[in-house]
């Protein structure tokens, strides 16, 4: 079982959750939380990502329910609902974001997107965010945007230390919270499986979507163990 989830863990593509910025922020500004300490906020946070992490483990094979109780146009209403809620960003980083004149090579690289989009075929298309990101950033470059200071003070290679901000502790609140944060995240997580599963002709078997909700687990587990947030499947990293 456990085997299943770390080759499932090899073989996607994870990120963190953007579900779960509301609830860790709530979670770490507590104010009764924090009356244990200035680190208390992170330790419960993390302590909430182990605990819901080693749940969905468990939970897992519940999964092949989900399947049977969004169908796909529930599943694909949801993701189209997360796509547009992050539409505001996008169209705000396009336009500058917090850097002035940071939207010029934007522009630029949205244009490539189209571009390709519209006339670009098989492979090409599909990597068309990519080539426009390439592009946008030789333009900044060119520009003279880029900034390779922090890159160049940094350490060539750094460790991640586990429980950096101390062992964590466990209030029930906080991991109810975080459950409920990976229930939205595996109906995410069910959806992206199958649609990638049709487009490449691999339909996802309950099998499938198990060992998948055991990677999604297993990830946020130790995502907690080093300072890290719930994880869950992405389409993109297919």
């Amino acid at each position: 079982m456990i085997l299943n989830a770390v080759e499932y863990v090899s073989q996607i593509g994870l990120r963190i959750t953007f579900a779960a910025i509301s609830p860790v922020i709530a979670i770490g500004s507590n104010p009764a939380i924090l009356e244990a300490g200035p680190n208390a906020g992170l330790q419960a946070v993390y302590g909430a990502v182990i605990a819901v992490g080693l749940f969905a483990i468990f939970m897992a094979p519940l999964g092949r329910y989900i399947v049977r109780a969004f169908p796909p146009v529930v599943v694909g209403a949801v993701l189209t609902v997360m796509g547009l809620s992050l539409l505001p960003v996008a169209i705000q980083y396009a336009a500058g974001g917090f850097v002035p004149d940071a939207g010029k090579p934007a522009y630029i690289g949205l244009a490539v997107i189209v571009l390709l989009n519209v006339f670009g075929r098989g492979f090409v298309t599909n990597i068309a965010v990519f080539l426009g990101l390439v592009v946008g950033v030789v333009f900044a470059g060119l520009m003279g945007m880029l900034d390779f200071s922090a890159v160049k003070d940094a350490a060539p290679l750094a460790i991640v230390t586990p429980f950096h901000f101390g062992l964590p502790t466990f209030h029930l609140v906080p991991v109810l919270t975080m459950c409920l944060v990976v229930a939205i995240t595996w109906v995410e997580s069910v959806g992206d499986t199958i649609v990638v599963g049709e487009m490449v002709g691999r339909p996802a078997t309950e099998r499938t979507i198990a060992d998948l909700l055991r990677a999604d687990g297993l990830s946020t587990m130790l995502g907690g163990m080093l300072n890290s947030f719930p994880y869950t499947a992405f389409s993109e990293n297919w």
